[in-house]
């Protein structure tokens, strides 16, 4: 079917259900305008018309007189993709506002923590989590001793090495936290035994593992 024959087709069936060809002047704008409110609405320009004009409200005064003339079809469209438009701005600015100051509150203390932890990774001392408390996960550096009783110290060491030999396929320093439950970090107790030569290691960072010497 040629490209002729289809349109006047169309023209026909559009006959047929009662509407009517009618000549619309607008300005490049305002076409552009009706186009993108009818991909907003889902229709075409012609049905946007219709809607248009059923919105029009006339009083008992005008009804005797000329029906509305082009002017005011304009500003009607005109209104109403000024609306659309405001409410579309309102939205993305609302957004806009809530991820500025999301990241702005957010961003610079995530920031700062990535950069402690890389720096204390390549010192070799132990990395604190977000909390302030120090993991138990193991650097390649020699960590400084802390302040701590040695007797304490030397129980813990105890206890270490003996679930150690229960375990000999060896355990992560978070396993064998889980285990004991110590009231301090394990971190300076694991690498005073391995300096020690009490215990041994295989691998490196959260998937070395400790083994009884």
């Amino acid at each position: 079917m040629s490209e002729t024959s289809r349109v006047q087709r169309w023209r026909e069936g559009k006959r047929q259900h009662g509407l009517k060809a009618v000549t619309i002047w607008l300005t490049t704008e305002e076409e552009l305008r009706l186009k993108a409110l009818a991909l907003q609405w889902h229709c075409s320009p012609s049905a946007v018309m219709q809607r248009a004009l059923a919105q029009v409200v006339t009083s008992p005064s005008s009804q005797n007189s000329s029906p509305p003339d082009t002017f005011q079809l304009r500003e009607l469209i005109r209104e109403e993709l000024a609306a659309r438009e405001a409410a579309q701005a309102s939205v993305t600015e609302t957004v806009t506002g809530v991820v500025t100051a999301t990241l702005a509150r957010d961003l610079p203390a995530l920031v700062r923590q990535l950069v402690e932890g890389l720096a204390l990774e390549a010192l070799g001392l132990p990395v604190t989590n977000t909390n302030g408390n120090a993991t138990e996960t193991e650097c390649s550096g020699e960590v400084l001793p802390r302040q701590s009783s040695r007797r304490t110290r030397g129980e813990i060491g105890q206890r270490i090495a003996a679930l150690l030999g229960e375990h000999p396929e060896g355990l992560s320093a978070e396993e064998i936290r889980v285990y004991l439950k110590p009231a301090k970090p394990l971190g300076d107790t694991l690498q005073g035994m391995r300096r020690q030569g009490k215990v041994h290691t295989r691998g490196q960072g959260k998937a070395m593992r400790y083994f009884v010497a």
